[in-house]
């Protein structure tokens, strides 16, 4: 994941946790990420929750990424209050709805993922929620 240019550009830190949760940390924010009050801007804490959402749901598909892509279907955040400091997402799939998803793929249908992320600041505070509903598909001629 470090190569993406978006990911590369937003100096994210990623890790996959034991419960099979992926955090996406902001831990150095750029001049470019912060606004006039000091504290991340939305659009780059919603970038942060969109990469651990995505993230998250094609962590049980790893494998099948030559073949199909993920994309965001919808989106919804609600922002509780400003991340200062940086701004860490965690976003986790429950392993049956995984797998779910996973046979899925395998037969060339269409899967979806809902993701539930949160996030919070790099003092730990509960800065907001997010919840993606991510599209899996076969690339067409797979």
């Amino acid at each position: 994941m470090s190569e993406i240019p978006w990911i590369k550009w937003l100096d994210l830190d990623t890790e996959i946790q034991p419960d099979g949760s992926l955090v996406v940390e902001l831990r150095r924010p750029k001049p470019q990420h912060v606004n006039h009050d000091h504290s991340i801007n939305a659009p780059v804490a919603y970038g942060v929750a969109e990469v651990a959402g995505l993230g998250a749901a094609v962590l049980g598909v790893l494998d099948l990424l030559p073949s199909t892509y993920a994309v965001v279907q919808t989106a919804a955040i609600d922002y509780r209050a400003p991340a200062v400091g940086g701004v860490i997402a965690s976003g986790r799939v429950e392993p049956t709805l995984a797998a779910t998803a996973r046979a899925a793929i395998e037969r060339g249908e269409p899967a979806q993922l809902t993701v539930n992320t949160v996030l919070s600041d790099t003092s730990g505070r509960h800065t907001g929620n997010c919840r993606f509903v991510i599209a899996l598909r076969r690339h067409r001629g797979t």
